[in-house]
Order: structure tokens, then sequence, then C-alpha cells
């Protein structure tokens, strides 16, 4: 009986020990590999959030390709300047929302013609609507208020959707570019393709820089010019018709 005590008490002695020991080298791992952990940065990518989809990095892009340049906080909420907007773009698919837009309020316009089945207007698109992010009013995209004024109004017009309006403004070729300011009407207008895009951008800084006083000077001479063409051209088919009586009266000699 004794002998069954003391082989009992030494199989429970040796079973304590290889417990101690084990705990004592797994708690070592843990602990070494903790510390060399600490000393590596961390693998584990961030949890996706809302901000950092958007604005993890500065040149994130948006659906329509261009840079939405704001600041990047990662995790934290974005402020009510960095919110996402779009653009302020009136379409006008009848002659009133065309007067409409026009009479809107005293800032400067710029309308764009174009048809949806022209390769050379959607790259223009591309470039008008980069153009509108940077100066037309920004809006909320959820509910459409506005968020920034803009220093200049924008408006598209579809060419198959409104051919009796681009007809009677004798719009011939596509892109084509109108300006327009309600102190003097319109200021001036032009084909342009996608490659020549920055016309648009410095006709339009042009006419920022330029006081309603200069504007309605500037649109007067360029009407008197236009008047001056035509009664030039006027003068040389009276010219030419004059000469070739001439002719016909010298021959009939």
């Amino acid at each position: 009986k004794m002998a069954k005590l003391l082989h009992f008490f030494v199989v429970s002695l040796v079973a304590s020990t290889i417990g101690l020991a084990h705990a004592f080298t797994t708690n070592a791992y843990v602990s070494k590999i903790s510390q060399t952990q600490s000393l590596k940065p961390s693998t584990v990518p961030p949890v996706p959030t809302q901000r950092n989809l958007f604005f993890a990095d500065s040149s994130e892009k948006i659906d329509d390709g261009h840079s939405t340049n704001e600041a990047k906080a990662i995790g934290s909420p974005p402020s009510e300047t960095e919110r996402r907007t779009i653009p302020r773009m009136t379409v006008v698919n009848e002659v009133q929302d065309f007067l409409d837009f026009l009479g809107e309020d005293e800032r400067l316009c710029v309308v764009k013609f174009y048809a949806k089945w022209c390769k050379s207007c959607q790259k223009f698109g591309v470039k008008f609507r980069h153009l509108a992010l940077e100066e037309a009013d920004k809006l909320d995209p959820v509910d459409g208020k506005m968020i920034e004024k803009g220093r200049v109004r924008f408006a598209e017009v579809e060419f198959t959707a409104n051919a009796k309006l681009c007809r009677a403004m004798k719009i011939k070729r596509l892109p084509y570019v109108h300006f327009y300011k309600a102190c003097a009407g319109r200021l001036t207008h032009f084909s342009c393709g996608p490659a020549k895009f920055q016309k648009v951008v410095d006709q339009m800084n042009e006419y920022l820089a330029m006081s309603d006083e200069e504007i309605i000077f500037a649109a007067t001479m360029d009407e008197g010019q236009s008047l001056g063409d035509e009664l030039a051209t006027v003068l040389q088919e009276q010219h030419h018709n004059q000469g070739l009586e001439n002719l016909n009266a010298e021959s009939n000699l």
C-alpha cells in the first residue's frame, strides 16, 4: 500500500514539473513573438471605410476620371469642404430652357453644342465637365443643394434633340461653343475640338478678368466688325457684278 502511494506521488510530481516547463516554454515563445512583431511594421491592412475608399489618396479618381483634389485623413470623416460635389450643368431640351438659362443672372455663361454620336464631342465633353467642376456651382450629389457658388454657369445642347434650335443658331460644326453675358448678349462663338480646348479656357479667363463695361464695348466692336465684313462683302459683289455688266456691254459693241 505504501508502494502504491509512493508511486502516485512520484507520477504527480513528474507531471507537475512537465506542465511548469511547458508553460514556461510557451510564455517565452509568445513573448519572443511579441517582441519580434513589435519591431516589424504591421502587415495587416486597415479596415476599409467610406473615407478610405474615396479619400485615401489625393490622386484617387472619381467616376468621371478627374482627381478629387481633396485632403487625405484616413479614418476621419470628411469635412464639409472635402465632400464630393457635382457641377451644375443645365441641360437644354427646348428653346425656353435656353432662354431661362441665359436670363438667370449676370454671370458669364458657356454653352456647349454637341451630339451623342460624335466621338470628338465625347472627348471634348470630358474636358468641358472638368472645367465645370472647377468653375460652376458645386452641388451636393445626394440632395442637389448648392454647396458653393461658381463664377461661371454651364449648359449643354444636344444637337439631335434640339435640331431646330441648333439650325436657327447656325450650328454647322461640332463641338461648338457659345459665350454669353446678360449685359451684352452673345459675346463670341467658335468651333473647338478637344485638342484645342485651351482656347475655351483662355477665352473664359479673359472675360472673367473684364468688367461689364469692357465686355459691352468689346461686344459692340465685334458686332461692328461683323457689320463691316458684311458691307465689304456686299461691295465686292456689287463691284464684281458691275465688272460683268461692263464686259457684256463691251462684247455687244
